[in-house]
């Protein structure tokens, strides 16, 4: 009973996201606004807001400024910015943070370019709530030191109204229904960013909306490389690199307890049995990702787990997605796992699903292949070069 009522919610659930995806067909305002989004931007006489070395600054309801070439340090959350408006971040460095480097709270018409950052605890940028219309270009984060999905190197999140700035990064993700949770970063593009050697993912979809990325390289980061997560619908990941990622290595007691892991056996290697994919679609709904390369991550290339709608995998390049095979868990490099509850998260019931059983999902002309029939990386490399849909 408890399940009919579960996919009977998620239908309803779905029916409201048919609707938004007839309403974007339909009114295309919001991609326009991205397409001139440089009219919206603070020009060359904007005003400029200094920032001390190693400090933290927080602004609430500006708008029209610029804050650039500073480097920050060995502080909590460096730059806060809440409800602000037509600003630009760029040529901004940081390291050894305590929390995010970058945290934007329901602000709007904005770019943030030539970003660099290196072990902070939590997420380099953290997107929270009614965030849109922004880009986010050349931006280089490594070593996030968090295991959490809160700690990924980039992190889009999407709350209801009771979450506050207080509760960033910490205490902003709530164990919700997407319907519920109704404030969502929304309509942004990414070009030109790494995100690697991250404890957490590369980045991590909370309920996005309408975020287009490209040319994103996503690698040795302990969990997935990508995850479309609770609701994120309508994004696109195109000519990308997402490699050897999910191996899970040397873990610790924190994320056995933060992923569900306690039954799972730790491997002599000291990582955990279970590997994650490169790509990973879990409650998302009428995404896509096409032309990308994805190599040798642990758990496979894609999966989809639980509920993922919609979701097209075209013209991907996988190479040898298998290594993480094991005695416990086998991997193949796609795979709908479905209404599983693999790791026992809702003690083997069927999971309280926002979108319902996982259908309609497409795959068209990917190439998965082996080791064996390429000898190197390189070879590799040229393949993909070679395979259409990277234009």
């Amino acid at each position: 009973m408890q399940r009919m009522e579960n996919v009977s919610a998620a239908a309803k659930r779905l029916q409201c996201y048919r609707a938004a995806a007839t309403y974007l067909a339909t009114h295309p305002e919001w991609a326009t606004r991205l397409a001139t989004l440089e009219r919206h931007l603070p020009g060359g006489n904007a005003r400029r807001v200094d920032l001390a070395a190693k400090g933290e600054l927080r602004l609430s309801g500006e708008a029209d400024f610029v804050i650039e070439g500073a480097a920050l340090a060995r502080c909590g959350n460096a730059i806060v910015l809440d409800n602000c408006r037509r600003f630009r971040l760029r040529n901004l460095a940081s390291s050894d943070l305590a929390g995010c480097a970058i945290v934007l709270f329901d602000c709007e018409d904005f770019e943030i370019s030539d970003i660099t950052c290196r072990r902070a605890y939590s997420s380099s940028i953290t997107l929270v709530g009614d965030t849109r219309y922004g880009r986010i270009t050349r931006v280089r984060t490594t070593e996030s030191l968090g295991p959490r999905n809160r700690d990924a190197g980039l992190n889009f999140v999407n709350c209801s109204p009771a979450v506050t700035l207080a509760d960033v990064p910490d205490q902003c993700h709530e164990p919700l229904s997407i319907m519920q949770k109704s404030k969502r970063p929304a309509f942004m593009e990414l070009d030109d960013v790494h995100s690697t050697r991250n404890r957490a993912q590369g980045i991590y979809l909370e309920g996005a909306f309408g975020i287009s990325m490209k040319r994103i390289r996503l690698a040795r980061n302990a969990k997935e490389g990508i995850c479309f997560d609770w609701g994120t619908a309508f994004s696109t990941l195109s000519r990308s690199v997402i490699k050897w990622n999910g191996w899970r290595h040397a873990i610790s007691p924190e994320e056995v307890q933060a992923d569900f892991l306690h039954n799972i056996p730790i491997l002599p290697d000291g990582s955990s049995a279970v590997k994650v994919p490169g790509v990973s679609f879990d409650n998302a709904a009428f995404n896509r990702i096409v032309g990308c390369y994805i190599s040798r991550n642990g758990g496979g290339a894609v999966k989809h787990i639980r509920a993922s709608v919609g979701t097209l995998t075209a013209l991907n390049l996988c190479v040898f997605n298998t290594g993480g095979n094991n005695a416990f868990a086998r991997t193949s490099w796609y795979g709908d796992l479905g209404l599983d509850d693999v790791l026992g998260e809702f003690d083997h019931e069927a999971p309280p699903l926002s979108l319902g059983p996982s259908y309609h999902l497409k795959r068209r002309y990917n190439l998965p292949v082996e080791p064996s029939l390429l000898r190197s990386e390189r070879a590799e490399r040229l393949l993909y070069r070679l395979m259409p849909g990277r234009s």
